[in-house]
């Protein structure tokens, strides 16, 4: 009788959990509020979807325009305007790009962190979105892990929900990863892996720095958040509850565009998750680009810039009314008397689309991350005009793997635009390079691929069998200071013991030396 009541308790056991492993889950995305970050995490859940789970991702409602082609995704949108909507801020963000200071922008840039982070915490305020959740019964969380979405991790804790993070952005050493300053370059500065010695001194104060200087959000105003809200719980520090991530996805791609990065089991770098299939253009844009006999340059400078201002268009469109290529340029509202005939330019522009046309021969960027990997995947050149943050840096590598050049946006000249523009066109090498990156990360395992069993994975089993000991450890630890000191004790003390040896047998040799004489 007792074996026949295990072989029923085993049984049942495993119909549960077949049946847990083949039911769909419910999944919650948080981005932040930019549209390329939602752009990643919509792609990522539109993957999710159609492998039977319900995804509903939390955004805010400027970007209901851009999410209408993801139609197997819910979505839920802010009940308030988000920080993108003070005008104000907007303008000085417009201004400061092209022509502030580098303070200016640090100082705009502050505005905008404490504006997202604003509006984070009015979700956690907002009653209505808490009793969704707890309708909902999320099984998991998909959240950006974007520096700037750390307030929003409180909510999936509040609500008992797992989570993981997929980032754009990588943060080895708070996930436990012991990353070296002397063999990966810092996001700021300019990259490279075959650093000179003052440039690995430099590279390490400045990472150092980072992670000691620059916690996303004050301890004293997340403890205050995180008591306020969830206060039924341990109040958790910042970095605690950054490290209750099951896994961390990083929408990096290190084999052929950035430099290779170490990882652990629990920190997977997984580049290309937002790189959508290519579809066919239409409209005008379809035949402005089908009846270009030359070929097609693609400019824009991303979602975060929408105007140009007016002496850097005049450079821009003398330029382009020099080479024989047709321009397709994302400039919002603007009016130029001195347009050339063989630019048009559009509010917005479906540029993973147009990279991936046959006719596409250069990308003029700013050097964000999306739309260098989507270049790379359409193997188009790149010509860079970074403007503010890690840009320059994925120039730098760009140049470093000969995907591209990089031109100054206050210091160019048209002759400059045009002669860059040749050389990439002309120089076969560059599209050669791509060609090869391209077959490379086509024979990697597909990253949208990659992104969903990781998922499934983390449904399953959790992620807690892949995190490594030393996200446990003390820091001293982690970096083995403690032995360090260690050794340097016990060499210290054997060179005293060698030290007073020496004093010793030289005391007796002299006074061995005197009684023989005497």
């Amino acid at each position: 009788m007792d074996n026949l009541n295990r072989c029923l308790a085993v049984l049942i056991m495993g119909l549960t959990y077949k049946v847990f492993d083949a039911s769909a889950a419910k999944i919650l995305l948080l981005p932040i509020d930019h549209l390329n970050h939602v752009n990643m995490l919509a792609v990522a859940g539109q993957k999710l979807a159609t492998q039977g789970h319900e995804v509903t991702i939390l955004c805010a409602p400027r970007t209901e325009k851009i999410l209408t082609k993801f139609t197997t995704i819910e979505k839920w949108f802010y009940n308030f305007p988000s920080h993108w909507k003070n005008s104000d801020l907007d303008e000085r963000l417009q201004a400061t790009v092209f022509n502030g200071t580098n303070w200016d922008l640090y100082k705009v840039s502050n505005d905008l962190m404490n504006g997202a982070m604003g509006d984070h915490v009015k979700l956690l305020e907002d009653k209505e979105l808490e009793k969704r959740i707890d309708d909902s019964k999320f099984d998991l969380a998909v959240c950006d892990g974007a520096m700037l979405n750390r307030i929003l991790l409180i909510l999936p804790y509040r609500h008992g929900i797992p989570f993981l993070q997929l980032s754009p952005v990588p943060e080895p050493w708070r996930a436990g990863v012991l990353s070296l300053p002397s063999v990966e370059s810092f996001l700021f500065l300019k990259a490279s892996d075959k650093m000179t010695f003052f440039e690995r001194v430099l590279n390490t104060i400045m990472t150092v720095c980072f992670y000691t200087f620059t916690p996303p959000v004050s301890k004293s105003r997340f403890h205050e958040l995180i008591t306020k809200h969830v206060p039924n719980k341990p109040a958790l520090t910042q970095s605690e509850l950054y490290l209750k991530s099951e896994m961390w996805l990083v929408n990096m791609e290190h084999h052929i565009l950035d430099f290779p990065h170490v990882s652990h089991p629990a920190y997977r770098i997984i580049g290309g998750v937002g790189v959508k299939p290519v579809t066919p253009l239409t409209g005008d844009l379809a035949k402005f680009v089908d009846g270009a006999k030359d070929g097609v340059i693609l400019m824009t400078f991303g979602s975060g810039v929408h105007h140009i201002p007016e002496d850097i268009m005049d450079k821009l469109m003398t330029g382009f009314s020099q080479i024989k290529q047709r321009v397709v340029m994302r400039s919002k509202g603007a009016k130029l008397s001195n347009k050339p005939e063989n630019v048009m330019l559009m509010d917005w522009i479906p540029q993973s689309d147009v990279l991936g046309h046959p006719k596409t021969r250069v990308f003029i960027t700013h050097g964000g991350n999306s739309g260098q990997l989507e270049a790379v995947a359409r193997s188009v050149p790149m010509l860079y005009v970074p403007l503010a943050g890690d840009q320059r840096h994925n120039a730098y590598k760009a140049m470093a793997r000969g995907y591209g050049l990089m031109i100054d946006i206050n210091n160019f000249t048209p002759n400059e635009l045009v002669d860059n523009i040749n050389e990439l066109i002309d120089n076969k090498s560059y599209k050669e390079n791509l060609l090869k990156a391209a077959a490379i990360l086509k024979d990697l395992p597909n990253p949208q691929d990659e992104m969903a069993f990781w998922v499934n994975h983390v449904l399953k089993f959790g992620g807690s069998h892949l995190k490594p000991i030393s996200l446990d450890m003390p820091w001293y630890q982690w970096l083995m200071l403690d032995i360090l000191v260690f050794m340097i004790f016990i060499a210290f003390i054997f060179y005293q013991i060698i030290k007073i040896s020496c004093r010793l047998m030289c005391r007796c040799c002299c006074k061995g030396g005197k009684q023989k004489n005497d």
